[in-house]
């Protein structure tokens, strides 16, 4: 079998020469959407292109509703509004501050 093991192994080793100290890790500084409370305001743009695009959606489906029927309409428009609110609920979640 490939992934069973079918003994152990021992490795045994001497260090030679001087050991280096590992260096510190230093944070010099931390954004301010990092921080705690902070928020990313980066995809706000993009939040309301995806609201204008829900807007625009209702729209036709309101029409296609009247102009297919109900059933036609929810076959065509419930995915695109399912798939737009998922889109929109990530970008509101980049808007909720930062807890920890």
């Amino acid at each position: 079998m490939a992934f069973l093991p079918d003994g152990v192994v021992k490795v045994d080793a001497d260090a030679e020469g001087q050991v280096e100290p590992a260096a510190p890790l230093a944070v010099t500084s931390v954004p301010r959407g990092e921080q705690p409370m902070g928020t990313s305001t980066g995809g706000l743009f993009a939040l309301a292109l995806l609201l204008e695009a829900l807007i625009v959606v209702v729209g036709c489906a309101t029409w296609g509703w009247f102009a297919w029927g109900l059933a036609r309409t929810w076959v065509i428009a419930a995915p695109v509004t399912v798939l737009l609110g998922c889109y929109i609920s990530a970008r509101v979640m980049s808007l909720v501050p930062n807890l920890v």
